[in-house]
């Protein structure tokens, strides 16, 4: 939810949320559907459309489902489906941030969760999350985020892990009293099977609510991959929805 005090009136923007919705279900639709067809392809370019959807079950328990294509498996003919689980502690100073996602106001999260991830032209993956989120109220209304996240991949029997590092740098805006957050992220990877640092991604985008309960978030991203595909662009656009 918007944080108490912001004076956010969103009230207007019932009609604005249902056709963004319609639009983010057809394109996420279009872009499972039309996975297929580009398998002979070499990507250069991806889109990436997500749902993301929390309940809160008390002030420091969010659950989460995640459903989205992924370029984060073996294959960018993903999509991975999943549940998380977020326990979090109070912030020592107040946060500037005007976002949806109570969590993003938090001194620390721990979330642990699951994913099933089906590759269309690679074995599928079962994935463990375990991860912690500091977050750091910094001069001029800035907030940094450092996630530190394993992942305990599990690929036709194979064990195998990998460590992710994320920094998020984001700082909120009001325009006549509507608000929206820009940030800039990267996150590096280390790989268990090949003992390196094999993919680094660079993000930028914004989020802003278009309903009391829903936020949008479109970006632009960079990944640069030790194996093939070497750089890839991507757009991206998560619809997250709070309950």
């Amino acid at each position: 939810m918007i944080r108490q005090g912001s004076r956010v009136d969103l009230g207007n923007l019932h009609e604005t949320f249902t056709n963004h919705l319609y639009f983010l279900l057809f394109v996420f639709w279009f872009a499972i559907d039309g996975v297929p067809h580009a398998r002979a392809q070499t990507p250069q370019f991806e889109f990436l459309p997500k749902v993301d959807i929390y309940k809160h079950f008390a002030e420091k328990v969010q659950g989460e489902l995640v459903i989205s294509r992924t370029s984060d498996a073996d294959t960018f003919n993903s999509i991975q489906v999943g549940p998380n689980l977020n326990l979090s502690l109070r912030p020592l100073l107040r946060s500037k941030l005007l976002r949806t996602n109570e969590t993003s106001y938090k001194l620390l999260t721990l979330g642990v969760g699951y994913r099933y991830i089906a590759n269309i032209d690679k074995p599928p993956e079962n994935r463990g999350i375990v991860e912690l989120t500091a977050r750091f109220p910094l001069p001029a209304k800035l907030q940094l985020s450092d996630r530190n996240r394993a992942d305990l991949r599990v690929i036709q029997g194979q064990f195998s892990w990998r460590y992710r590092n994320l920094n998020i740098l984001e700082r909120s805006f009001a325009i006549h009293k509507y608000p929206i957050t820009p940030y800039g992220q990267a996150e590096f990877y280390y790989n268990s099977q090949s003992d390196s640092w094999d993919k680094k991604i660079y993000q930028v985008g914004l989020n802003f609510p278009v309903h009391h309960r829903a936020e949008l978030n479109p970006y632009y991203e960079r990944q640069n991959n030790t194996s093939k595909p070497n750089h890839v662009n991507a757009f991206g656009f998560t619809l997250s929805l709070y309950f």
